[in-house]
C-alpha cells in the first residue's frame, strides 16, 4: 500500500504563482497575435524598407550638393585666372604705350635716327599684336567652358542663370570710342559712360534669362494690358518705373519671393558676359555690330516693332534679348558723373536724381548705338513704349 505524505504549504505557493505567470504569458502572447494583423506586419516591412530609401536618397542629395560646390569653385577659379590675364594684358599694353612716348620724345630729340626708330616700334607693334592675339585666344577657350558651365533654374515658371560673383570693366575705353568715331556712333553725349573703371560685384546674383512677357504681366496684375505693341510673348513695355516696382511687389507676394531690378553694374555685367561692346556669343566669342543681327531686335531688323522674346539667340551665360527690343528698367537713380562717384564694389546709385536708368537699348536704335555701355536715363513716372523689365533675385545662402 502506497503511503501519501502531507505537502508542504510553501510547495503549494510556488505551484501556484508558476500556474498565474504560465497563464499570463499565454494571454499576452494571445493578444499580441490579435493585436498585430498580417496587413501591420507587411505596413511595417514597407515602413522599413522606406526609412531605407530616405536614407540612401539623403546621401546622394549630399553628393549632389558637394558636386555643386565643386563646380562653383572650379567657376571662380577661371574667373580668377580671366581677371589676371586682362590685368597683365592691360600693363602691357600701358608698358608699350609708355615705350612709344619715350620713342617719340627721342625722336624729337635726335630726327636723324628717326628711320631707325620707326622700324622698332613697328617690330614692337607687332611683337605685342602676336601677344595679344595669343591672349584673346587663351581667353575665348576659357570663356568657352566657363559659357557650358553656367547654371539655370527654374523659378515660379521663369528661368534663371546664377551669375557669379567677379569683377569686370565697366564703362567704354578709349580705343572703343575711337572706334565707334570712325562709324559716326560717338557723340560727347555718351561721355557719361566713361571713364572706363574696374568694378567688383562681391556676390552671386540670379538674373531672368528673358524679359518679362504681356502674360507674365497680366497674371500678376491682371486688368488692363498696358503695351503698345499687343502680343502675349511681346516683351511688357509703356510701364513706368513706379509700376515696375509695384509688379515685383506684387510677384513677390504672390510667390518664391526676393526679387527686384538689377543694377545698373550687375546688368552691364550679366550683358557683357565677358565681351566687348556688343556682348559675346554662346560660345565665348567677342561679337561686333556687325553680328548683332542674330543675338538683337534693332532699327535695322525690327521694323519699329517689339518682337516676341527669346527669338534671337543668347549670350554665353544664356540669357536673351539684353540688347534691343525693349529698354529695361534698373534699380539705379540716373547720374551722369556715375562713374566717378560710385563704390567700385557693388557699385549703386542711391542718391536721388530726376531719372532713373535704363539699360539695353530698343528696337528704334541703329545696331551702333545697342551696346552693352550704352546709358540711358528716364523720368520714373515715364511711360514709353520702349521700356520694359527684366526681374533679379539675391541668391539665397
Amino acid at each position: 500500500m502506497m503511503r501519501l505524505y502531507p505537502i508542504p504549504l510553501w510547495a503549494l505557493i510556488a505551484l501556484n504563482l508558476f500556474c498565474a505567470v504560465t497563464h499570463a504569458d499565454e494571454v499576452e502572447s494571445a493578444t499580441a497575435e490579435a493585436a498585430a494583423p498580417p496587413s501591420i506586419q507587411r505596413l511595417e516591412s514597407v515602413i522599413r524598407q522606406q526609412q531605407q530609401t530616405i536614407r540612401m536618397l539623403k546621401d546622394v542629395i549630399t553628393q549632389q550638393k558637394q558636386a555643386i560646390a565643386d563646380l562653383q569653385k572650379q567657376a571662380t577659379e577661371q574667373n580668377q585666372f580671366i581677371q589676371a590675364a586682362k590685368e597683365s594684358f592691360q600693363k602691357t599694353l600701358d608698358e608699350l604705350r609708355s615705350g612709344v612716348e619715350t620713342i617719340r620724345k627721342q625722336l624729337t630729340e635726335n630726327e636723324s635716327s628717326g628711320q631707325d626708330t620707326a622700324k622698332r616700334i613697328e617690330t614692337m607693334l607687332l611683337d605685342q599684336q602676336k601677344a595679344s592675339d595669343e591672349l584673346q585666344t587663351t581667353i575665348v577657350q576659357i570663356k568657352k567652358k566657363i559659357a557650358r558651365d553656367f547654371e539655370s533654374l527654374e523659378l515660379d515658371g521663369m528661368t534663371f542663370v546664377k551669375i557669379p560673383a567677379g569683377s569686370f570693366r565697366m564703362g567704354t575705353s578709349e580705343n572703343e570710342i575711337a572706334m565707334l568715331k570712325e562709324h559716326n556712333a560717338w557723340s560727347d553725349l555718351y561721355t557719361c559712360e566713361t571713364p572706363v573703371h574696374d568694378v567688383t560685384l562681391a556676390r552671386p546674383f540670379l538674373i531672368a534669362a528673358r524679359e518679362i512677357s504681356q502674360d507674365q504681366w497680366r497674371k500678376v496684375m491682371g486688368g488692363r494690358n498696358p503695351a503698345s505693341f499687343k502680343g502675349g510673348d511681346l516683351p511688357i513695355e509703356s510701364i513706368t518705373w513706379y509700376e515696375a516696382k509695384r509688379f515685383i511687389e506684387k510677384l513677390n507676394e504672390q510667390s518664391h519671393g526676393g526679387y527686384r531690378l538689377p543694377t545698373e553694374a550687375e546688368w552691364e555685367y550679366c550683358a557683357r558676359a565677358d565681351g566687348g561692346l556688343w556682348d559675346s556669343a554662346a560660345d565665348g566669342t567677342t561679337l561686333t555690330s556687325g553680328d548683332l543681327d542674330s543675338f538683337a531686335w534693332s532699327s535695322a531688323n525690327s521694323k519699329g516693332m517689339t518682337h516676341p522674346i527669346g527669338q534671337k539667340k543668347p549670350n554665353a551665360w544664356g540669357l536673351y534679348d539684353m540688347l534691343g527690343n525693349v529698354w529695361e528698367w534698373c534699380e539705379d537713380w540716373y547720374h551722369v558723373d556715375a562713374y566717378t562717384i560710385l563704390d567700385p564694389t557693388n557699385p549703386f546709385a542711391r542718391q536721388s536724381s530726376a531719372e532713373r536708368v535704363i539699360r539695353g537699348g530698343c528696337v528704334s536704335l541703329p545696331p551702333e548705338s545697342i551696346r552693352v555701355t550704352f546709358r540711358g536715363g528716364q523720368t520714373p513716372g515715364n511711360r514709353s513704349q520702349f521700356i520694359g523689365l527684366r526681374l533679379a533675385c539675391d541668391v539665397e545662402n
